[in-house]
C-alpha cells in the first residue's frame, strides 16, 4: 500500500512538470531563436525592438505589418519610421505591453499612429472568435509576474494550450541552426518592421480577391475606450498621436460603414482599395506588394498633412526638409 502511494505522489508531482516546463520555454529566448515558424519569432521580436529612436512609429496588428512601407515613409517625410506590428490576436491581449515595451527601450517618438482595422478591437464585445493562445506567449514572455498571472487566470484554459502548442514546435519546427530567426531579424531590421506578404520572410501564395467578391460583414464598432485610452497616455508623455483606419477591399463599393463609425473618431477618412490587392483570407485587410505600394502612397500624404498641421519635425540625424522633397516620393 504504501509503495502504491509513494507511486501516486510521483505521478501527481510529475504531471505538471511538463506544463511548467512548456511555460518556462515561452518564456526564454531558446524557444523563439530555434523555432522554424516565423511568426513566433516575428512576434517575439516586435515586442523587444531596441535602437530603433523612430520619429514616426506606426502600431498596430498584421493589416499594418504587411500594408505600410516604413522605408518609403522616411525617404518621402525625413521622419525616421519603424513599423511596430503584430498580429491581431497579440494585439488584443496586449497592446498597451507591445508600445510600453518599445518606448522602455528607445527615444520617445514624435509622432505615433494607431493603424487598425476597420473592427479591430482590444475590449469585448470582439467582432470574431478569439484563441488566446499567441497573446498568451507574449504575455508569459515580457510581463510582469502579477500581469502574467491576472491573465491566465482570465484564460485558464491556455494553461494546456500553450506548453501544448511550444512543446509541439519545439519537436516538428526545430530549427537548430537558428536560420529562420537570422532571416526574420534581418528582415525586420532592412525593412523597418514591413514585411511583403508574398516576400521571402513571409512566403505567402498570392491568392488575392476576385471580381464578385462578397464584402466581409464583420461588425464595424470603434472601441473608443481604447482608442481614448491609447491618446491619453502617450500624449500624456508629449508624444503627438493619429488614429487611421486601415483600407478594405471595394468589394461593395457603396460600403461606408467605415467612414461613418469612425467620423470624428479616426485621423483619417476610412477608404476602399481594389480588391485585387486583398489576400483572399477571412480577415480581408492583408495587402499584396503593389496594394502596400498603394496604400503607402496615401500614408506618405497623411502623414505630410498632420506633420504640416502639428508642427512636427525629423530628429536632428534624419532631419530632411519636407519642402525640398520631391512631392512625387513615395507615390
Amino acid at each position: 500500500m504504501r509503495a502504491h502511494l509513494r507511486y501516486l505522489a510521483v505521478c501527481l508531482l510529475a504531471l505538471p512538470l511538463p506544463i511548467l516546463l512548456g511555460f518556462a520555454l515561452a518564456k526564454s529566448s531558446y524557444f523563439y531563436r530555434h523555432s522554424s515558424n516565423v511568426i513566433d519569432i516575428l512576434h517575439d521580436r516586435q515586442f523587444d525592438a531596441a535602437g530603433i529612436d523612430a520619429d514616426l512609429l506606426l502600431v498596430g496588428e498584421s493589416a499594418l505589418l504587411v500594408g505600410v512601407e516604413p522605408r518609403r515613409i522616411e525617404a518621402a517625410t525625413g521622419l525616421r519610421t519603424y513599423n511596430l506590428s503584430t498580429s491581431v490576436l497579440q494585439f488584443v491581449a496586449a497592446p498597451d505591453l507591445l508600445v510600453d515595451r518599445y518606448l522602455a527601450k528607445n527615444r520617445a517618438p514624435r509622432l505615433i499612429v494607431l493603424y487598425i482595422a476597420p473592427w479591430t478591437r482590444v475590449n469585448p464585445p470582439f467582432p470574431y472568435s478569439l484563441e488566446w493562445t499567441e497573446g498568451t506567449k507574449a504575455i508569459v514572455r515580457y510581463a510582469s509576474l502579477p500581469d502574467i498571472a491576472q491573465f491566465l487566470t482570465q484564460h485558464p484554459e491556455t494553461l494546456l494550450k500553450v506548453p501544448r502548442q511550444v512543446w509541439r514546435r519545439l519537436v516538428f519546427q526545430f530549427d537548430r541552426n537558428g536560420n529562420t530567426y537570422r532571416n526574420v531579424v534581418n528582415g525586420l531590421q532592412q525593412d523597418q518592421g514591413w514585411f511583403a506578404m508574398n516576400g521571402p520572410v513571409l512566403n505567402y501564395p498570392e491568392l488575392t480577391l476576385k471580381d464578385g467578391c462578397a464584402r466581409i460583414d464583420l461588425p464595424i464598432v470603434p472601441d473608443t475606450t481604447y482608442i481614448d485610452h491609447f491618446r491619453r497616455r502617450l500624449e500624456a508623455r508629449g508624444i503627438a498621436v493619429a488614429v487611421y483606419i486601415a483600407p478594405v477591399p471595394d468589394c461593395d463599393p457603396l460600403d461606408r460603414r467605415a467612414e461613418r463609425a469612425y467620423a470624428g473618431i479616426a485621423d483619417n477618412e476610412p477608404y476602399q482599395l481594389a480588391h485585387r490587392h486583398f489576400i483572399d483570407d477571412q480577415w480581408h485587410v492583408h495587402l499584396d506588394r503593389e496594394g502596400a505600394d498603394e496604400n503607402t502612397a496615401k500614408v506618405v500624404e497623411f502623414v505630410r498633412s498632420f506633420v504640416a498641421r502639428n508642427g512636427l519635425i525629423a530628429s536632428a540625424r534624419n532631419r530632411t526638409s519636407i519642402a525640398q522633397m520631391p512631392q512625387n516620393v513615395g507615390q
